[in-house]
């Protein structure tokens, strides 16, 4: 028998292929996605411990006040959702721009369909990630915070 010099594929098997190559896709994507809120969530532990330091005094102030150590913390936790807040809304706001410039761009081309399609599901589900993320990235640095010495912050210079 000689060897067969060529093939037949149907349609069934180009679109598996190309599946296969969407999922791959997706799951380098979400990869890359798990790494950078890995990485924005250490950033946001870092910039609370900053702030933590350099806000030792003005804790002490507060506690000499009469702020207790749950006043304190929330203070931290806030600052961390309004962080969440804050930009997770530019994070919106950019993307619905990005989004209507690619729109635009490919409007009047031979692909007629757009490109990118963020929907008001999505823009709330990225306010609650970033709200969670942040939240749970602030706990560590309140605790420090709330758990300063008044006396000792007072007389740190």
């Amino acid at each position: 028998m000689a060897k067969k010099a060529y093939s037949v594929s149907g349609a069934g098997t180009i679109v598996t292929t190309l599946n296969t190559y969407i999922n791959l896709a997706v799951y380098v994507l979400a990869a890359i996605a798990g790494i950078s809120l890995l990485v924005s969530a250490i950033m946001i532990i870092v910039v609370l411990y900053i702030s933590v330091s350099e806000r030792t005094k003005e804790i002490g102030i507060l506690r000499a006040l009469g702020a207790t150590k749950g006043n304190i913390r929330m203070l931290f936790l806030d600052q961390a959702l309004l962080f969440g807040i804050f930009s997770s809304v530019a994070a919106i706001i950019l993307a619905y721009a990005i989004q209507l410039l690619i729109n635009n761009a490919t409007t009047g081309t031979a692909i007629n369909y757009s490109m990118m399609q963020i929907t008001s599901g999505n823009a709330i589900f990225t306010i609650i990630i970033a709200l969670i993320i942040n939240l749970f990235a602030a706990i560590l640095p309140a605790n420090k915070g709330a758990k300063l010495d008044p006396i000792e912050s007072l007389s740190q210079d």
